[in-house]
C-alpha cells in the first residue's frame, strides 16, 4: 500500500471510465442484444466444442474418481 497522505491527496479526484467489456451468452455481442434475448428468451445452450477442451475427459463412470464429473457434460451456455 501507499503513503496515507498520498492516498488522501488524490480521494477527491474524479476519475473516468473509458471503457468496459462483457461477455454475453448466444449471440448476444452488445447490451442491447443481450436485452432482446431477455425479452424474447431462447435456447442459447450449445455443444462444446473440442477447441474449447475435451469433454470425454472429464467424464468417469466411478463418481469417487479425484477431478471428473459425474454427469457427461456436452453442452453449455457459451459466452464468446
Amino acid at each position: 500500500m501507499g503513503n496515507q497522505s498520498h492516498e488522501l491527496r488524490y480521494a477527491g479526484d474524479p476519475i473516468a471510465i473509458v471503457g468496459s467489456s462483457c461477455r454475453f451468452p448466444g449471440d448476444a455481442s452488445s447490451p442491447s442484444k443481450l436485452w432482446e434475448l431477455l425479452k424474447n428468451p431462447q435456447d442459447v445452450v450449445s455443444e462444446i466444442p473440442p477447441s474449447r477442451f475435451n469433454t470425454t475427459g472429464l467424464y468417469h463412470s466411478d463418481s469417487q474418481h479425484h477431478g471428473v464429473s459425474v454427469g457427461r457434460v456436452r453442452a453449455t451456455n457459451l459466452m464468446d
